[in-house]
């Protein structure tokens, strides 16, 4: 069974902190506040920037924060 938990503050600022250059997908959902299914979809409909080895997904923490910035603010 797969429950979602709303990350705390400290796992979201450990994640940003982190020296890797990119984040599983799961993890960018958490970031994003998006269930890891959720992610999973954006990335099968190209609305996700990715990275593909083989059969491992990543997400660049560079292209996922360029997307955040570029983004239009709703109202």
């Amino acid at each position: 069974m797969h429950t979602t938990d709303t990350p705390n503050p400290r796992s979201i600022s450990e994640l940003l902190a982190d020296e890797r250059l990119v984040l599983s997908v799961a993890e960018a959902g958490t970031l994003l506040g998006l269930s890891g299914a959720f992610a999973y979809e954006l990335v099968a409909r190209g609305e996700l920037p990715v990275i593909r080895f083989g059969r491992r997904i990543v997400v660049p923490k560079a292209a996922l924060l360029e997307l955040l910035s570029s983004a239009p603010l709703g109202r």
